[in-house]
């Protein structure tokens, strides 16, 4: 089950690129993000599942574009 504070947690992470305290080009490439996210307690489902969540409500869509395709599909409904 996906919490609230695991989706925090996520956006904690893209929060920085989304204010651009740190430059979009600097943000890791999606295993290094996956592999940081999951010493945080976030494996890799949730990842995706979070990820599609935030894109699906406009929320860091430069930043997830940058990691990965993660729009919903019919598989996810």
């Amino acid at each position: 089950m996906i919490s609230q504070s695991h989706v925090s947690l996520v956006m904690d992470e893209l929060d920085p690129y989304y204010k651009q305290e740190k430059p979009l080009e600097e943000m890791p490439d999606f295993t290094e993000f996956r592999l940081s996210m999951e010493r945080k307690g976030i494996n890799y489902m949730m990842l995706v599942n979070i990820l599609k969540y935030l894109k699906s409500k406009g929320a860091y869509e430069l930043e997830i574009d940058k990691l990965g395709n993660f729009k919903i599909n019919e598989f996810d409904i």
